[in-house]
């Protein structure tokens, strides 16, 4: 009997453990900025709790992206429906407070070539 209560403890110690490992989507809510110079000033992302995001490149950039956003497990995809003519795919890792650019099968931005890599920073988690 003991042996079966110290397994059902250590099995839950385990699933508890897994689950504080997983990203929710409140975790990603807030403002991330490009560690790099933008295009003309800063580069933002602010991802919203309602499932939309906007990004602006910079001062210099006339285009402010926006569109809406998924959590599975660590990766975060934004897809940029601001362009009436395409949607753009962007992919990142959550890395702690920030977010890792993935290039594999993400569009780039309108006026910076982001890196695969490249780092987000928090800015402000709301």
């Amino acid at each position: 009997m003991k042996k079966h209560i110290v397994l059902i403890m250590l099995t839950a110690c385990l699933l508890g453990l897994v689950a504080c490992s997983q990203q929710t989507q409140g975790d990603v809510v807030g403002v991330y900025v490009y560690e790099k110079s933008g295009f003309g000033g800063v580069f933002t992302i602010t991802i919203e709790d309602d499932g939309t995001f906007y990004y602006s490149e910079g001062l210099l950039s006339s285009y402010l992206g926006k569109g809406s956003w998924t959590l599975d497990g660590d990766i975060l995809h934004l897809w940029d429906t601001g362009l009436q003519t395409e949607t753009r795919n962007y992919y990142f890792q959550v890395d702690g407070s920030d977010l890792v650019f993935i290039s594999e099968n993400s569009d780039n931005f309108t006026y910076l070539d982001v890196r695969e890599g490249e780092r987000f920073l928090t800015l402000v988690a709301e």
